[in-house]
């Protein structure tokens, strides 16, 4: 938390260092040091034509749920905050400095169930503090508008696909945020970032130093830096990429990505595979996937995808497993899902969607039915409808350990 504050108050005594001299606001004194100083550098020097500009935000969403245990007869409740403000100091001549953080605040949480109750306390369910977390802080700069570097803790979104991502071998949670969230709060990577645009294709290099210095821990540069690398490329149409990461004494990645448009359907997919260091074993991963916009209006879009993990668990009890060996939507063996939204059923005012998701190797699944409501002069909100079934003790059933219906409020609204 202290390491936040002080950031904070970095960026704001840079934004009012630089406003002061936008102003250039000196002491009244005309024989003072600076007066003087300041006249002749207004005599000697061209003006600054730099362009200067500051904006931040948050986008913030307040979300209710009530959930029912269908076995147990229990039943779950809670009303929370989440979000993520921003900002960023920007000057065309030098660059541009970013900072964001995430945040989650519980102002209730209850339940009947004593299974429920440890997990809102592994959630920090405490309407006394806020769980705030860094997302990116980082410089960012240009060589003659030829190279682009980006230098501190920030998100990678390299890939093609929409749900799954297996070539994502950087950051430390998956993006699924399009499907499964109203705000991106996951936390970047610290490292620097390299792109050189050609006039087809792109390259892209990042050295991940998540493992030299971590949680106060100092460990040997040479033992524990990361690289990665990408490369895509437009050949006839078709946008095709390849991915890597590589680092001492852990397996190679390397991954393939193509997007493409097939009989008026946006189809793409990825293929990764993890190399042992002996070169003995190949273990893949893919997804594959099209989006299909449809209607008179073309206001429906259906959306398709397919994962499949090779190392991934079959028909396993999440609670036999150990902590740290599961991570949702991806430990499973095959996995589908599907989307069907609509952004004007019956009126513009009213938006729907659709989703289900299922683990095929345990047979259990989630569905969700969501309407969102943008009436004029009222701020955006959403009601939401999800069930979780299948076998119990399994992926979609092992969170509550029990098959649960589940009914939420959201609201969002970007400040």
């Amino acid at each position: 938390m202290h390491y936040l504050k002080t950031l904070l108050i970095l960026l704001v005594v840079v934004i009012v260092s630089i406003a002061a001299n936008d102003e250039n606001a000196v002491e009244d004194d005309p024989f003072s040091a600076a007066e003087f100083d300041s006249v002749i550098t207004k005599v000697n020097t061209v003006p600054d034509q730099s362009v200067r500009t500051f904006f931040g935000g948050i986008s913030f969403v307040s979300e209710g749920t009530s959930t029912y245990l269908l076995e147990s007869n229990s039943s779950a409740t809670n009303l929370r905050f989440f979000g993520k403000p921003f900002a960023k100091l920007s000057r065309d001549d030098i660059g541009s400095l970013y900072l964001s953080t995430s945040f989650n605040y519980f102002l209730l949480a209850s339940s009947n169930s004593e299974f429920i109750k440890r997990y809102y306390q592994l959630q920090k369910a405490d309407p006394s503090q806020v769980d705030l977390k860094l997302s990116e802080f980082h410089f960012s700069f240009d060589i003659n508008k030829k190279v682009f570097i980006r230098i501190g803790n920030q998100l990678i979104s390299w890939g093609a696909s929409y749900f799954w991502s297996p070539e994502d071998f950087i950051n430390r949670q998956k993006n699924q945020i399009a499907a499964l969230s109203a705000v991106d709060i996951r936390s970047g990577k610290p490292g620097i970032r390299f792109h050189i645009p050609f006039e087809r294709s792109n390259l892209f290099f990042f050295t991940d130093f998540s493992k030299v210095t971590a949680n106060g821990s100092v460990s040997s540069f040479a033992d524990n830096i990361a690289q990665a690398w990408r490369f895509d490329a437009t050949i006839a149409n078709v946008n095709i990429g390849t991915v890597g990461y590589v680092s001492a004494d852990n397996p190679l990645h390397i991954g393939f990505d193509a997007t493409g448009n097939v009989l008026t359907a946006d189809v793409y997919g990825e293929l990764a595979l993890t190399i042992d260091n002996n070169a003995e074993q190949t273990m893949p991963a893919f997804s594959a996937g099209f989006s299909k916009i449809f209607g008179e209006e073309k206001t429906w879009t259906f959306r398709s995808e397919v994962y499949y993990n090779d190392t991934g668990f079959g028909d396993t009890a999440i609670s036999s497993l150990r902590p740290g060996e599961f991570t949702p939507l991806y430990s499973g063996k095959v996995y589908v899902f599907a989307e069907l939204t609509t952004s004007k059923l019956f009126t513009s005012m009213i938006s729907s969607s659709l989703l289900y998701y299922m683990n095929c190797a345990d047979r259990s699944f989630s569905s969700t039915l969501l309407f969102t409501f943008d009436f004029p002069k009222v701020l955006p909100f959403t009601l939401y409808v999800r069930g979780n079934g299948g076998r119990l003790d399994r992926e979609f059933t092992g969170l509550f350990a029990d098959r649960t219906l589940t009914a939420g409020l959201r609201i969002r609204g970007d400040f």
